[in-house]
């Protein structure tokens, strides 16, 4: 029976470690995997063997976290600040070459990409963001 407060003890530990480290799920994994482990010990006596089932549950439980956690947390639709340009109007401060321009918004300067023949002063509206550039039309009649 001591082998079971002994697993039971380890899973509560790592799911307070768990708890305090957020994002990692590695801690969820083994203290899962400890509680499993605390049930076979009803049957199981051989410490040995308890190892290599906790240590069999553990690498399953770590390959099952990784799939069905990271589906459940990741999104694609994750917004951040820039996220809040799209729509904006801009000022075009100046044409760089072809089709990119410098432009401002709010406080900031960026570059930006348009098919729109643009110059300067000229008002633009942001359409989105293309990795570190913004792509801009434009804005007719001064909307």
């Amino acid at each position: 029976m001591s082998l079971f407060y002994f697993f039971l003890i380890i899973f509560l530990i790592l799911l307070s470690l768990e708890i305090i480290t957020p994002g990692t799920f590695i801690f969820f994994s083994f203290s899962i995997a400890a509680l499993i482990t605390s049930f076979f010990t009803f049957s199981i006596k051989n410490t040995n063997i308890l190892m290599f089932i906790f240590s069999i549950f553990s690498i399953i439980t770590i390959f099952l976290s990784k799939k069905y956690l990271n589906n459940f947390i990741k999104t694609n639709d994750t917004k951040t600040n820039i996220d809040n340009y799209i729509g904006q109007q801009v000022k075009v401060l100046k044409k760089l070459d072809n089709n990119n321009y410098r432009i401002k918004i709010y406080s900031e300067e960026w570059n930006a990409i348009s098919n729109s023949d643009l110059k300067k002063d000229d008002i633009a509206i942001i359409i989105k963001k293309e990795g570190n550039h913004l792509i801009i039309k434009e804005a007719h009649n001064n909307e």
